[in-house]
């Protein structure tokens, strides 16, 4: 008597047995990706280069510079290269304290200089229309906020 046929089986590949799987696993949800790792017929490869893959991620967030010790030239709030002029000081002047401010003219700007609280302080000599018509010289020195987006006083 002949026996059956027998037919091939088919072998099929566990989930963790496809590398495109593993890979994408580790990239989106980490910790299924590392048991599949760790499942795999092919772990040694894969495993190594997520672990280098780690290692440098690891050492940029260690290598990175701390902020607060960076020194003045990083600061918030720094005179213009081209002319001297400090953005946000020259803008609150235009907007808040001159009269007509299409008169305004630029003597000089002092260097930023960081106070003690964390808050800067610039001086700046201008000229501008007052309220009579006639131009005049003012000095005018800002207190600009420790973040550089404002002015918190001035005299």
């Amino acid at each position: 008597m002949e026996e059956a046929p027998q037919y091939l089986e088919y072998e099929e590949k566990h989930w963790y047995n496809k590398q495109w799987l593993v890979v994408l696993a580790l990239i989106f949800f980490w910790p299924l990706g590392l048991y599949a790792l760790f499942k795999s017929d092919y772990k040694k490869g894969i495993l190594l280069k997520f672990l280098g893959l780690i290692l440098i991620v690891v050492i940029g967030f260690i290598m990175q510079p701390d902020k607060k010790n960076f020194n003045s030239i990083h600061d918030n709030v720094k005179n213009s290269q081209w002319d001297g002029s400090v953005d946000v000081a020259e803008r609150y002047l235009k907007r808040n304290l001159l009269k007509d401010p299409s008169s305004y003219e630029s003597v000089s700007w002092s260097q930023v200089a960081k106070n003690t609280d964390g808050t800067y302080q610039v001086t700046h000599t201008f000229r501008a229309r007052n309220g009579f018509g006639g131009m005049g010289k003012q000095t005018i020195t800002f207190i600009i906020s420790s973040d550089g987006s404002r002015v918190i006083n001035y005299y």
